[in-house]
């Protein structure tokens, strides 16, 4: 059941099939994405069974890396990010990895 406000304060309880008709719901397909090591220290290696962008952003959401993934095996160079938490994203898909050195 999802919540919503209107501008009174009420609340009111909704199925999102109400309120978003089946024509304008879309359904994306998962996508297998493979990230080893994790942790990192030098290299990250990404498999992904989709075509795209690829892209690497640190805890503040600023993008660090990227790079296109066509099916082949995707190598970043993190030995210059610093020790933390990350993120990989393709379409909507999101994985975090760790760096450390």
């Amino acid at each position: 059941m999802s919540y919503i406000f209107n501008a009174d304060g009420d609340l009111w309880y909704r199925p999102l099939s109400d309120l978003f008709p089946s024509s304008v719901v879309k359904t994306t397909e998962a996508i297998a994405m493979e990230i080893y090591p994790n942790p990192a220290s030098r290299e990250l290696h990404i498999n992904s069974s989709s075509l795209g962008t690829i892209h690497l952003y640190d805890a503040l959401g600023r993008e660090r890396m990227n790079a296109i993934s066509d099916g082949e095996e995707i190598t970043f160079d993190v030995s210059g990010l610093l020790n933390g938490t990350y993120f990989l994203r393709i379409g909507s898909e999101i994985s975090g990895v760790e760096i450390a050195h």
